[in-house]
């Protein structure tokens, strides 16, 4: 039996790492088959906000950039 969500989402949720560009980071993500939906700082920390058609293989290749020190899928939706 599968336990995974019924909805698996296709946008994944990852945390610059410090001392990393946006603009490298934005190239890793293009890279990895990933497109930047959002960009949001608090002057420490920043999250970018990512669509993907293939997840799974985004986020590993992601994780191997070393430029995030989190990824994750992002199941928070804006869909009622």
């Amino acid at each position: 039996m599968n336990d995974s969500p019924a909805h698996e989402p296709n946008q994944i949720l990852a945390m610059l790492r410090q001392g990393v560009s946006e603009d490298d980071a934005k190239k890793a993500i293009v890279d990895a088959g990933g497109s930047v939906l959002n960009i949001s700082s608090n002057g420490r920390l920043t999250a970018i906000l990512i669509d993907s058609k293939t997840v799974k293989n985004t986020i590993e290749q992601l994780k191997n950039s070393n430029c995030f020190q989190a990824v994750q899928l992002n199941y928070l939706s804006n869909h009622g």
